[in-house]
């Protein structure tokens, strides 16, 4: 036996510093040649440890139960040597004790030679994790799970408050000798509003039997039961990499019946150990219509009976009353918003920890704007700390305007250094990371350093435990995608990706690999626009992988790109779920109108109409109007996104979006306000929206110079599009803000911002099609044309790569120009050739026309 430790005294815990992180390591004195080399690499990442061994009478009895009692990690060296050990043997047992009681944390197996595993407990088995007698690795799986314990141990994301009603539901429904005890339960609500937390504690009380550390997974959006099976098998069986290759690809060519059983098999196994699954997803498991995915909803329906539960669902949407008819062996908890007094409490609590001088008045204000979600409380505490007394003093409004932005004025406010930066840049390259791969792509790193960065990250709600992975706080996904990252962290993060793929030459059949290591490797390789010419790891590529590295070349505009890697994926759609199948179609149907290519365009739309589910036939309407309106044809792109929006498009932000510009083309100010304000109730740190709405709005009171001048709410949105276009380097903000003075008839400002927003973004055309309205607006006619000119010049130019979703703004701008200009035959002319121009339009178009010439007559 070693005992080793791991202090990380730069953390800064809520509760007094515990004990050292420490590992017992179990093993046969006639190892010791090679444990002795694994100590020399961890003492030099600050490991302290105890040579005694019991095997030669120089540690006593007691001193086991001692050592193992104040370890969190349990390292068993399995060996033909180690299995005739009767110390390994009680080593083995007592391990297993204090890990049920939660004692041991976390339990690391590795087989040294070729003794027969059939030799150790079958509860153990599933920590096998790796065949290997190589310290490297050893050292490295071993300094992972002690960072990995120290990092959770001084995590301040513990906090728990109220929820009293709550657990009492929970554990009546648990404890009600009545009926059966559930063998799944559903938990809803929002992101960080305290669904896990809540369930750990109601299970924690009703059932202490269970290990205290549950299997938790996270699907994806849009993963299916693939995935999941692939997750689970790691968890359940844990076995060497090729058998585990070679059993998810006997279950992928499984009918749906025979997936459900193997799956259903896996989470009775776990259970057996006294283990619950905890199931994370968001749109991965209640679907576009209120239901539970088919596989997953046809698994809680097989699990057996048991006196505890085998699986917790916990998602964002919640599954009506009315549709749990279909899961009578699940029990559904909302969880909602904590009460003001429960809200004002952990305020109160962050705010002491934190050391932020917050006086009562100020508090009062902060609990009205968080809405009783524990995760913005935490952040506002978080933000009014690194305010400071001072600046809350003289910047109040500010701050309180912050915690409405949350996630972007969190950023924004934080201190992120270099190394703050390149850790979020890493996580933001991969979302999920386990400690041993965050080691590994940062290679030869100051471990103290690591964990002073990664407890401040912690401590801010940006970096978060989940289960067996560290991943990047979900709300902070869309900002951080628009985040202005430094050189040096693009740098870093490329020469994190190649020590992650040089991974793949230590890899050998039996090596016991983690699922998130093989996944982070297999990404690595499609972004960089490789093949996977590893055999075992081309054994492992999924669609699902080609799906997600499709989606991130379509955001970062090279359609041809994700046109081939989304046409790809769908190719394999028989491993594909439903939901991914249809978000495969949907890139290549957007690409494509991007590209120009109708052919496989309409291929694409065909497949989507042969669903059954809404979901695709809401994605064909939208696709069919995205095409008409990039061809400039808006009265058939209204027609095919009000279908959109009937088939379930009314949270849609993008369908939203479209209705919106278009009802304001067509100077439906009302209606297109509507759209514009429920677009951005979804997204409203997107600039595109907010610009939307602002134009709206203006447009609605143009000819109101107090509400224009006056009112609060363009205020905000005018601020909070300042900040959202400058991390995007667009020129909305200037745009506008023309717009605005334009319509105060403030000429001058108006022009001025005009070319300020030209200059910034020369070759947007929204830009120069708002230069060319105010030049109409203040009588500048001949300006007006030269701008227009230019725009249309750019658009032939583009040929058939022209985004053309601006010509009905072009053609009525042309048309108001030579009304202004008294050019009423060339008005009439364009007119007639403006197709693009809703029916509607052009109507009250004709009528301006014969008014305004009527009125030059007289």
């Amino acid at each position: 036996m070693m005992f080793l430790s791991q202090s990380l005294p730069h953390l800064k815990p809520l509760t007094p510093m515990k004990n050292p992180v420490r590992a017992f390591l179990s093993h046969s004195s006639k190892d010791k040649f090679l444990i002795n080399g694994i100590y020399k690499q961890l003492s030099a990442a600050h490991v302290h440890y105890d040579e005694a061994t019991f095997e030669k009478g120089e540690t006593s009895a007691s001193e086991i139960f001692e050592a193992l009692k104040n370890s969190d990690v349990f390292v068993l060296f399995l060996s033909e040597n180690s299995v005739e050990s009767r110390w390994v043997q009680t080593e083995m047992t007592l391990s297993q004790h204090y890990f049920f009681n939660g004692r041991i944390k976390k339990i690391l197996v590795f087989i040294l030679d070729d003794v027969d595993v059939d030799l150790i407990p079958e509860w153990l088995k599933t920590f096998i994790y790796h065949k290997t007698s190589m310290p490297g690795v050893i050292v490295t799986s071993i300094r992972s799970a002690l960072f990995d314990i120290s990092l959770s141990n001084n995590s301040s994301l513990s906090l728990f408050m109220g929820r009293d009603k709550e657990i009492g539901v929970v554990k009546d429904k648990l404890s009600d000798l009545t009926q059966n005890a559930p063998s799944a339960l559903f938990f809803g609500g929002s992101e960080g509003i305290g669904r896990r937390t809540l369930a750990k504690r109601a299970l924690k009380d009703v059932h202490p039997q269970i290990i205290n550390f549950p299997v938790e997974i996270t699907l994806g959006d849009k993963e299916g039961d693939i995935e999941f099976y692939r997750y689970l098998l790691a968890q359940g069986e844990n076995l060497p990499i090729l058998q585990t290759i070679e059993k998810i690809e006997k279950y992928q060519v499984l009918d749906f019946d025979d997936r459900i059983i193997e799956i259903v098999n896996l989470i009775e196994k776990i259970s057996d150990q006294r283990q619950i699954i905890f199931l994370r997803g968001k749109d991965a498991i209640v679907l576009d219509d209120g239901f539970l995915s088919d596989w997953l909803g046809a698994v809680v329906a097989k699990l057996k009976d048991s006196p505890w539960p085998k699986l917790v669902l916990i998602a964002r949407r919640v599954v009506s009353p009315a549709k749990r008819f279909k899961y009578p062996g699940m029990a559904f908890f909302p969880v909602n918003s904590l009460d003001i007094s429960d809200s004002r409490k952990l305020l109160a609590i962050w705010l002491k920890h934190l050391q932020a001088d917050v006086d009562q008045s100020l508090s009062d204000e902060i609990v009205e704007f968080v809405s009783g979600h524990p995760k913005n409380i935490q952040l506002a505490a978080t933000l009014a700390a690194e305010f400071g007394s001072a600046r809350l003093k003289t910047e109040r409004i500010v701050f309180l305007d912050a915690i409405r932005q949350q996630a972007k004025a969190l950023l924004d406010g934080l201190s992120i250094n270099s190394e703050r930066e390149q850790i979020l840049a890493l996580f933001r390259e991969y979302e999920y990371l386990s400690s041993e791969d965050l080691l590994v792509a940062l290679g030869d790193v100051d471990e103290t350093a690591l964990a002073t960065t990664m407890s401040y990250l912690n401590e801010h709600g940006i970096v978060e435990a989940d289960g067996p992975y560290l991943r990047l706080a979900p709300y902070l996904l869309d900002a951080l995608s628009r985040f202005n990252w430094s050189e040096n962290a693009k740098t870093f993060v490329l020469k994190c990706r190649d020590r992650i793929l040089n991974r793949v030459e230590k890899f050998s059949t039996q090596d016991y690999v983690d699922i998130s290591t093989i996944d982070n490797v297999i990404l690595s390789i499609l972004r960089q626009n490789k093949e996977v010419e590893n055999v075992l790891l081309s054994r492992c590529l999924l669609p699902s992988h080609i799906l997600r590295v499709a989606r991130e070349f379509y955001d970062r505009k090279d359609f041809s790109k994700s046109l081939e890697l989304a046409n790809k994926a769908f190719d394999g759609r028989g491993k594909l779920s439903t939901e991914a199948q249809i978000e495969a179609l949907r890139l290549v149907c957007l690409s494509c109108v991007r590209l120009g290519e109708d052919d496989n365009l309409f291929e694409a739309i065909g497949h989507l109409e042969r669903f059954g589910e809404r979901l695709a036939k809401r994605t064909a309407a939208f696709v069919r109007g995205f095409k008409a309106r990039y061809e400039g044809k808006l009265d058939v792109a209204e027609t095919h996104f009000r279908l959109a929006y009937s088939l379930g498009g009314d949270r849609n932000f993008h369908i939203l979006r479209e209705l919106a510009q278009i009802s304001k083309l067509k100077e439906e100010y009302a209606e297109a306000e509507n759209f514009a304000r429920t677009a951005f109730d979804i997204a409203d740190r997107n600039p595109y929206i907010i610009d939307t709405l602002l134009e709206i709005i203006i447009e609605r009171h143009r000819d109101d110079y107090a509400f224009l001048r006056d009112n609060s709410e363009l205020v905000q949105l005018f601020n909070s599009l300042q900040e959202t276009a400058r991390k995007e380097k667009k020129s909305f903000y200037e745009s506008r803000r023309a717009h605005l003075f334009s319509s105060l008839k403030e000429t001058e400002n108006a022009l001025e911002w005009a070319k300020r927003a030209t200059e910034t973004t020369p070759h947007h055309l929204p830009v120069q099609l708002t230069l060319a309205k105010i030049q109409i607006n203040v009588g500048e006619v001949s300006d007006a044309k030269k701008t227009l000119d230019k725009v249309s010049k750019q658009i032939r130019s583009a040929g058939s790569n022209a985004d053309r979703r601006s010509i009905g703004e072009l053609d009525k701008l042309t048309i108001l120009a030579n009304i202004q200009g008294q050019n009423f035959i060339k008005a009439r002319e364009t007119l007639r050739q403006a197709h693009s121009l809703p029916k509607d339009l052009r109507e009250i178009l004709a009528k301006k026309i014969d008014i305004a010439e009527a009125h030059s007559s007289k």
